[in-house]
């Protein structure tokens, strides 16, 4: 409200001091829109600076003039008092005029040239808005993978910023030169043009914006790194370190234990002490960690070595379900199993599937956004409910959609009816959920979620830790809680730029685990080096199923002192070998062709 108020006062001194400073220029109508224009480019001026030098994006300004924190607005508009004030002037000092163009310029052209400059700058906006940590990787399998179920908020932002602005300023562009007028202001006595922009060689201007695009390309997905290692030869990294479990032999306990899976979209350990410092966002997750099992780094709450191919949900799924990494198979031909996934590995699902579980999966978004649902079909035909099925069932509209699908509050709900019935069935189960409300950009916060912080994805992690912490209570309450055991995992580090106040690197964050009523215990549980695929063995030990050696896919149990394979090569070698050339990757176990697809 505070913000929406002084926005409109902006432009109104905008209107005025335009009008006052071009006194005998300027008709109203003129002054009215020219300051409207004003105050919307101090606005942006400011959002950049703020950028700049404090390092907020624009999510996290918006979350805080949302709520109207008076002082935040108090100093944003100040700012864009300033700016206001100095673009007027500016304006009359440089005598900014409307000219005619004497010569004749391509339109289209130098317009499809400034359509390109502002095409990539709105790419660079975008990603450091909603995922500043996009890897190349991500980015391919995303691109190769359905778009259903992805939330609005990053459709419509890529609409806004990715399409209309630069269209929007290729038809202004070609507009004005078009009807051959321009902009000018004097600088020295000479009159410079500043808009529209057009140009008499178009060559040069082509080739500084492929090197610009190329430079993007490197800064925010490293593409030289990428491009070495298409250029070195196949490894056999994957040949010397998978165990594939298919020639493992499991011992289950006389009582099968069950399985719950919270997945916890992008919740990291640090949000316990760094995130908002001084302030713990997550309580009953940090209590939960302290009284039962937590794998950490360190000697405290902590977590996993974010590594390649493990850095997004479902490259995360694929870890936690089949001990692998989801990396783009280099000199293949991408994810051509779009029906099944990773078929020639044999996972969690197909194992607790072969040995009598039943396997239910509950989400809010849609299952076939990245592929989930083909992994989760073709790894133990898990019975999937997710946005369309809530929909098909009555359970919500037909037209039902919040933040990605259906929020967390209604998604917990859901999970406890689905326990009930999966524990009258007589047989042991699985049963995965995965709560999204504290993805990026952002997070989602319902009516019950209360707004103790100035930063909203703050409030929604604390929102989710008491969410999580009251289902676990209510799990505990059930009969079944005394043979079942309960793994949260935050499935990968948050991709906002709005989690911490100030920057920290890959080496400072670790996603949350914990592991409740596990059938084996351990004291090697704290300052370990480990990934996100070794709690495949882990998980399977968690559920008391004894095997020979002590691992699974490229996976080591964390119950075990034996080395994990980040102990054992380190980070930086590690990640060379997960994202080298390995046609036993490709061929045998991502995309295998002796298995019937249909």
């Amino acid at each position: 409200m505070f913000y929406f108020a002084s926005f409109i006062c902006l432009t109104i001194f905008s209107v005025i001091l335009y009008k006052v400073v071009n006194f005998k220029e300027v008709k109203f109508t003129k002054a009215l829109l020219s300051g409207f224009v004003i105050t919307i480019i101090a606005q942006v001026i400011t959002f950049t600076l703020i950028r700049i030098i404090m390092g907020y994006n624009l999510l996290q300004v918006n979350a805080t003039l949302n709520p109207s924190r008076l002082k935040f607005v108090i100093k944003f508009n100040a700012v864009s008092f300033l700016c206001e004030t100095l673009l007027i002037f500016f304006i009359r000092i440089f005598k900014v005029r409307k000219e005619i163009i004497n010569k004749d310029y391509k339109p289209f052209i130098s317009s499809i040239i400034v359509f390109l400059y502002v095409l990539l700058l709105m790419i660079f906006v975008y990603m450091d808005l909603f995922f500043p940590s996009f890897n190349i990787d991500q980015l391919l399998f995303t691109l190769g993978m359905p778009i259903a179920g992805t939330s609005s908020l990053i459709i419509l932002g890529f609409i806004i910023i990715i399409v209309i602005i630069p269209l929007f300023i290729f038809f202004i562009n070609y507009f004005f030169i078009k009807k051959k007028i321009r902009f000018t202001f004097k600088l020295k006595s000479k009159s410079t043009p500043f808009f529209p922009i057009y140009f008499t060689h178009n060559v040069p201007f082509i080739l500084i914006w492929g090197l610009f695009f190329v430079l993007f390309l490197n800064f925010k997905l490293e593409l030289i790194d990428y491009v070495k290692l298409i250029l070195k030869p196949n490894s056999l990294f994957y040949e010397q370190n998978y165990i594939d479990p298919r020639v493992v032999k499991f011992n289950f306990p006389k009582t099968k234990k069950n399985l719950i899976f919270i997945y916890l979209e992008s919740v990291e350990a640090e949000a316990s002490t760094t995130a908002n410092p001084g302030v713990n966002l997550i309580p009953e997750l940090s209590q939960l960690a302290e009284e039962n099992i937590s794998f950490s780094h360190n000697d405290n709450l902590g977590g996993q070595l974010q590594l390649a191919g493990t850095g997004w949900s479902m490259a995360s799924l694929c870890c936690t379900h089949l001990g692998l990494p989801l990396t783009l198979p280099i000199g293949g031909n991408s994810y051509e199993n779009t029906k099944h996934f990773f078929n020639g590995a044999y996972g969690l699902g197909d194992l607790l599937k072969d040995n009598g579980y039943n396997l239910s999966f509950t989400m809010g978004a849609d299952a076939e956004f990245g592929g989930l649902r083909a992994l989760l079909t073709t790894h133990g035909n898990f019975n999937i409910k997710d946005l369309n099925y809530y929909r098909q069932s009555g359970k919500v509209s037909k037209d039902y959609f919040v933040w990605w699908g259906i929020e967390d509050k209604k998604i917990i709900e859901y999970s406890k009816e689905e326990l009930i019935n999966l524990s009258n069935d007589g047989k042991p189960f699985m049963f995965s959920v995965f709560l999204e409300d504290t993805h990026s950009p952002g997070g989602y916060m319902d009516e019950d979620c209360n707004h103790l912080y100035q930063n909203q994805i703050h409030n929604v992690f604390s929102c989710t830790s008491k969410r999580v912490g009251y289902f676990v209570e209510w799990i505990k309450n059930q009969k079944f809680y005394n043979d079942t055991v309960i793994v949260i995992l935050g499935d990968h580090l948050y991709m906002g730029g709005d989690l911490y106040n100030k920057k920290k690197t890959i080496y400072e964050r670790h996603a949350y685990n914990v592991f409740i009523n596990s059938a084996k215990t351990t004291k090697y549980s704290k300052n370990r080096a480990f990934a996100t695929f070794d709690f495949f063995p882990t998980i399977v030990e968690a559920l008391g199923i004894e095997y020979a050696g002590n691992g699974l896919g490229i996976g080591r149990s964390l119950f075990s002192n034996e080395p994990t394979l980040l102990e054992q090569y380190g980070e930086r070698q590690l990640n060379e070998f997960i994202n080298s050339r390995s046609r036993f990757y490709r061929d045998e176990l991502l995309n295998k062709k002796d298995i019937p697809l249909e």
